[in-house]
């Protein structure tokens, strides 16, 4: 089975300033954005009902790049958030994976794993996302670490889909 470990960034992003943005992450060619839909709690200052809407992957363009390009998944995502909510960008890269190399087929597969377990509410058929290998996907340093309302341990085997 092959294994990657995904660092997340601890500060998300509204969805309308990725363009501005100088957040250093952006910039990296190889990496995955989830939108989120969230209430600010502007007392506390801080992001509260988070809902994760969509996950995404980028293989070969800057992250800030793929997010500002128009996608059905990012209009989607904005649709279910409403007027009353905000859509923000959580960005992650990959930290280290048991093939030692991060080829496009296994961003894509990464990818699916996190859209396949997560069930992002923008993704039209969670379930239809198959990765083309089994696959661990683990969230953070260690089992607690936080990355709402992502899961620690994201895991696809083919017994998945053979027993549903």
């Amino acid at each position: 089975m092959d294994k990657a470990r995904l660092n997340w960034s601890e500060f998300a992003i509204p969805l309308s300033e990725v363009s501005g943005s100088s957040h250093p992450m952006l910039k990296a060619k190889k990496g995955f954005y989830a939108l989120v839909s969230a209430d600010l709690d502007a007392e506390a200052d801080l992001w509260r009902n988070i809902s994760l809407l969509h996950i995404g992957h980028t293989s070969g363009q800057t992250l800030r790049a793929r997010i500002d390009q128009a996608a059905p998944g990012h209009e989607r995502s904005v649709e279910l958030a409403g007027a009353d909510r905000s859509v923000l960008v959580m960005l992650g890269e990959l930290e280290s994976s048991s093939l030692g190399r991060d080829t496009r087929d296994f961003m894509r597969d990464v990818e699916l794993c996190l859209i396949r377990s997560n069930m992002p509410a923008a993704h039209p058929d969670p379930e239809s996302a198959i990765p083309e290998r089994e696959i661990s996907v683990v969230n953070g340093e260690r089992r607690g670490t936080s990355y709402r309302p992502l899961k620690w341990r994201s895991l696809f085997k083919f017994a998945h889909i053979k027993n549903a």
